[in-house]
């Protein structure tokens, strides 16, 4: 990981009280503690699996966090200069929700070990401990920053920002937040919130695909995988419940529950929660088909490599074991 440039301020905020920010006037030293509270954050990030994800609004004015990123990345904007504007933004949106609470602001500008870039806003609590005096062994009161828990979050890919490409934003919540709190960080950040279930669902269909790829997993093994995201598609489906990634990494696998969720973390793919299945998209975890004008052309999945066998080398299907119906049909074609 390298750390192009980072750097905390504070904001305390009572409930129904109104916001007071603290300004670090210069970026922190990238030294060992910065590293390891940066690794720790985007640790703790990962393993969240309360997300969601997202774009920039449109409109710049009314949400300027985007614009004033891009004059830093693109414009040569100082970045202590665009992190003081950005809290003077989050002062203003905080304030709007009465019951929120403050904390330790960071903005980190990072690029991680495969070489992606992001940017990542945290707000992190400080929590109570015990320190001990090496000479004297005396007991005392200390605080920290509670990296295990993070308030708020939200992480920008600025290559997929760039290019436009897909859900750019993803941001996370305590879980024990209350969601309306997070509402005032998405609004600061200017997120409008995807929550369109044939994409979401496609994107997941193509995570799961690339997962047993990775895996190596033979055609046997795939088809168990697939056919397990299938059926927890159609139960959520017929119940009208939301898609849980934590849950679906769960059913993919017992032995190892967090297998599936590690994955998706581990490749940045950003699919967030609390979406409806889309059938059309997730319909091929369980049958092969495609179509053009001339031919169509569909089957179940398990009679890959058994009933029906694939040629690759060649580009060939064939079929071993045809309906009733067909035979019927083709018998009678061959007749005329």
């Amino acid at each position: 990981m390298k750390i192009n440039e980072a750097i905390v301020h504070r904001i305390d905020k009572k409930r129904q009280g109104t916001a007071i920010i603290t300004l670090r006037k210069d970026v922190l030293p990238k030294d060992e503690v910065l590293i390891s509270l940066v690794e720790k954050s985007c640790e703790t990030y990962g393993s969240n699996p309360n997300r969601g994800v997202g774009i920039f609004q449109p409109n710049g004015v009314v949400y300027p966090f985007s614009t004033l990123l891009e004059n830093y990345l693109k414009s040569g904007l100082e970045f202590t200069k665009f992190t003081h504007d950005a809290m003077n933004l989050l002062e203003k949106q905080i304030n709007s929700e009465p019951f929120a609470t403050g904390g330790y602001v960071i903005f980190i500008d990072y690029v991680d070990s495969a070489d992606k870039h992001f940017f990542m806003v945290v707000i992190l609590k400080l929590k109570g401990g015990v320190g001990i005096s090496e000479v004297e062994l005396k007991l005392s009161a200390n605080w920290n920053l509670d990296v295990e828990h993070l308030h708020e979050a939200a992480r920008i890919s600025v290559q997929n920002w760039t290019a436009q490409n897909g859900n750019y934003i993803s941001f996370v919540r305590n879980a024990s937040t209350n969601k309306s709190f997070t509402q005032y960080f998405k609004e600061f950040i200017g997120c409008t919130q995807f929550i369109e279930s044939k994409i979401q669902t496609t994107e997941l269909v193509k995570a799961i695909n690339s997962f047993c790829r990775d895996n190596n997993y033979s055609l046997e093994q795939a088809r168990i995988i697939k056919t397990k995201a299938f059926e927890y598609f159609e139960e959520q489906r017929n119940e009208t419940k939301p898609i849980s990634l934590v849950a679906l990494s769960m059913r993919l696998n017992n032995d190892n529950p967090k297998e599936f969720s590690d994955f998706l973390e581990s490749n940045k793919i950003e699919i967030g929660d609390g979406f409806e299945p889309n059938k059309d998209s997730y319909k091929h975890l369980k049958r092969i088909g495609g179509k053009n004008v001339e031919i169509s052309i569909s089957f179940d999945r398990a009679l890959l490599g058994k009933e029906v066998k694939y040629n690759k080398e060649e580009k060939k299907l064939t079929f071993y074991k045809l309906p009733t119906s067909l035979i019927e049909e083709l018998d009678g074609e061959m007749q005329s």
